[in-house]
Formats: structure tokens, C-alpha cells, sequence
């Protein structure tokens, strides 16, 4: 099971509450589970009418896997978010999910885009959460960055190749800080490469981006940007920078004995 492109080692070592032996990262009988049951889904539907209880304790238990795994692998940062944390979330990340639960329909892309600090990652790890979580839950995924994303696939990456497949195909990705990186013709290729075959396998991505559409096509390009206007609903979040310098409280060290001289 895939969460990002590379993992910090503490969390590439994270154990599996429901298989300590296990990686949570590549825990194999929650993958089984996971991913056996999502294409039983995918053919037969979400309920089993012949057992309706069953049906229900199957989907609560896969629901706790599922958030086991989001909330070990994403970043404590973003790991709990929820559209909760919104008093007024938009009807576009409402539809993505509601889509996803339902089921049988082709899910739409997502843009979120506005200045620094809106809140445009906390609003995509929040729908990522409500969709990984939710009535379908989601056994692989990807959450990255462009940045890392492009680094994963450059020749002198490890494993270029297989990185580039799993973007292509992971059932659900999600990009952080699209149209950062300087336009160069191999960021614009790879870019396309990664985003048209997902675009043709109709799988879901949720991107983040600080562009206006103009700035993003000279950052990745005329073919992209045509196919993302095409595919994409999107949410423009305005507003000052919600960030905050630090506190002594927010760090936990309001307590500390601040005497000059003290040990």
C-alpha cells in the first residue's frame, strides 16, 4: 500500500495496530482486506442484502483500517484534518465525497487554489480524509507534493520507472503545491504524463495550487491546463494568512522555568 512517494523512515517503520509484525505502510492482510473487498464493491455494490449486519461490521472494520493507516502515514500536521475544521465548506469538496461514497460514477478532479496560507492543504488532506475514510474506503493512495513528486521521477531517482507507474494508477492522489517548480519541457512531460493517464484510467486527484489559471499554464504548460479546465471543479479559498507565528503555549513549554540562570 502506497501513502507517499518516499516515507520518513519513523513512519516507513510505523507498526500496524491490527498486525504488529507488520508496516503499517505495507501491512499485507490489511491490503488484502482493503483492496479485496474495494473491487467486490466495485462489482457487486456496497451492501449485502442476504446480511445486512455483516454487511455493516465489514465496512465499519475496513473504515478503522483505513484510518489507521491515513492518520500513522499522513503528516501529524494535516493527519486529523476534517472539513469540520471549516465553518463553510465548499459544495465542490462535498460533491467530490459524496461522489466517491456513492459509487458507479467517474469522480471529479479537484483544484484548490488562493494565496499562501488560505488553507488550501488543510481543505485537500480534508476531503483526502473524508474520502479514504468514508463509505468506500480507499486501501491505496497517494499524498505528495509536486516537488517530491518530480524528484521521485527523475533518472536519478531509484526507481523512476515504478514511482511514475504508482502516480498513474493509485486509485486516489493527492498534489500538494502544483506549478511550484520552474516550467522546464521534462516537467511539463512528466506532468502530463502522470495527470493524462490518470486522466484516461478516469481516476480522482485533489491538487493544491498558489497560480491563477494563466501562471499555472506557463508553469505546466498549454496540454495540461486544457485538461484540468476540462476535468476539474474548482474552489478558490480567499481571506488573510491563516498561519501564526508560534507561542510559548502552542510549543508546550509555557510551563518551563524561565529564571535567568535556571539549569
Amino acid at each position: 500500500m502506497t501513502a507517499n512517494i518516499a516515507l520518513p523512515a519513523r513512519r516507513e517503520q510505523a507498526r500496524c495496530p491490527e498486525h504488529p509484525d507488520q508496516p503499517i505502510a505495507h501491512c499485507g492482510p490489511c491490503r488484502s482486506e482493503l483492496i479485496g473487498r474495494t473491487n467486490l464493491d466495485r462489482e457487486h455494490g456496497m451492501t449485502d442484502a442476504a446480511d445486512p449486519d455483516a454487511a455493516h461490521n465489514n465496512l465499519t472494520r475496513r473504515r478503522q483500517i483505513a484510518r489507521n493507516r491515513w492518520e500513522a502515514l499522513v503528516d501529524d500536521e494535516f493527519a486529523t484534518a476534517s472539513l469540520a475544521d471549516f465553518a463553510d465548506v465548499p459544495r465542490e469538496a462535498l460533491a467530490v465525497v459524496a461522489v466517491w461514497n456513492r459509487g458507479g460514477d467517474v469522480v471529479p478532479w479537484l483544484r484548490i487554489s488562493g494565496l499562501t496560507g488560505t488553507g488550501k492543504t488543510h481543505l485537500m488532506y480534508a476531503i483526502g480524509r473524508a474520502v479514504v475514510t468514508g463509505q468506500r474506503p480507499v486501501g491505496e493512495w497517494i499524498a505528495t507534493t509536486a516537488p517530491a513528486m518530480y524528484a521521485a521521477m527523475r533518472p536519478s531517482a531509484e526507481n523512476p520507472a515504478l514511482a511514475r507507474y504508482r502516480l498513474q494508477t493509485t486509485p486516489l492522489l493527492l498534489l500538494d503545491d502544483v506549478g511550484v517548480n520552474k516550467h522546464t519541457e521534462w516537467i511539463e512531460e512528466v506532468t502530463h504524463d502522470v495527470l493524462d493517464e490518470r486522466y484516461r484510467r478516469h481516476l480522482p486527484v485533489l491538487m493544491t495550487t498558489n497560480l491563477e489559471t494563466a501562471d499555472l499554464k506557463a508553469a505546466i504548460g498549454d496540454r495540461m491546463t486544457s485538461r484540468l479546465r476540462q476535468r476539474c471543479l474548482s474552489i478558490v479559498l480567499e481571506g488573510p494568512d491563516r498561519r501564526r507565528p508560534p507561542t510559548l503555549e502552542g510549543l508546550g513549554l509555557a510551563a518551563l522555568d524561565l529564571t535567568v540562570g535556571a539549569a
